[in-house]
């Protein structure tokens, strides 16, 4: 009697006696799922997509078979993608890389384009916010704008003197510091003193004379000005010293004697 697939046949030694089948069990062995080798092996070869580089492997070696678990894990890896690495990312200044993408940064003294933020402009600061003195003028005067990081200087017309910063510096947000602005004040000149038996005309030379003051000296009758009949206040100084006035002499009598 032929045999059956997973079983036997029992008491077939003799004829006519009747034959026992039994089936006999047999339970396969699971096979767990392993994982296969990443695709690509190498991440060098793996293109940027999102800022991410992403390889794939699956569980095939072997794969689960009779009730065997799955893999453990995900069949999907990711590295971040340094974008500066390439060319600095497009930068003109700074790259600065961060998980999942990229971002341009600027110089101090820059800030980004409007229309390209790879791109930095150079801050500017107004001279107009800064602008010359009357009696005076500003290094910067002959330009509507100036770079960051510029200092301008003020310098008053000869007489005058500054009253105030003679210098301020286009800062990196695009202001003046300081933001006050300076003006030049006419110099004077200390006060004069009239010598005796002499006078200083106009009376302001003999209170607070200011630049461009013409003073003009002069004696009572019966002296004699000894020195400048005038001075000038100069930015601050007397353009010639002072004088006195000397009695005059009374002329001599000649007498003629006979002999």
């Amino acid at each position: 009697m032929a045999g059956i697939e997973h079983g036997k046949v029992t008491n077939e030694e003799f004829m006519e006696e009747v034959a026992r089948y039994e089936c006999v069990y047999k339970r396969n062995t699971p096979v767990h799922g392993k994982w296969g080798s990443w695709q690509p092996a190498d991440w060098s070869s793996v293109s940027c997509s999102g800022g991410k580089k992403t390889r794939r492997r699956n569980c095939d070696n072997p794969s689960p078979a009779h009730g065997g678990s799955s893999c453990r894990g995900s069949s999907k890896g990711s590295i971040d993608c340094d974008e500066c690495s390439n060319g600095n990312g497009g930068c003109e200044h700074k790259c600065v890389n961060y998980d999942g993408s990229y971002t341009c940064k600027c110089y101090p003294g820059y800030k980004p384009r409007t229309d390209n933020f790879r791109r930095c402009d150079r801050i500017t600061c107004a001279t107009s916010n800064w602008p010359s003195p009357s009696n005076g003028y500003s290094s910067c005067s002959d330009v509507s704008q100036v770079s960051s990081g510029t200092n301008c200087i003020v310098t008053c017309n000869h007489g005058y003197i500054i009253n105030g910063p003679t210098s301020s510096r286009c800062g990196n947000d695009g202001t003046w510091s300081p933001s006050s602005t300076p003006n030049c004040q006419v110099s004077e000149c200390s006060s004069l003193s009239p010598p005796d038996d002499g006078d200083i005309t106009p009376s302001i030379c003999k209170t607070k004379p200011l630049h461009g003051q013409v003073c003009s000296n002069q004696c009572k009758p019966g002296y004699t000005l000894v020195g400048s009949t005038s001075t000038t206040c100069d930015n601050g100084h007397w353009t010639q010293a002072g004088f006195h006035c000397r009695v005059e002499e009374e002329p001599r009598t000649l007498w003629r004697c006979r002999r």
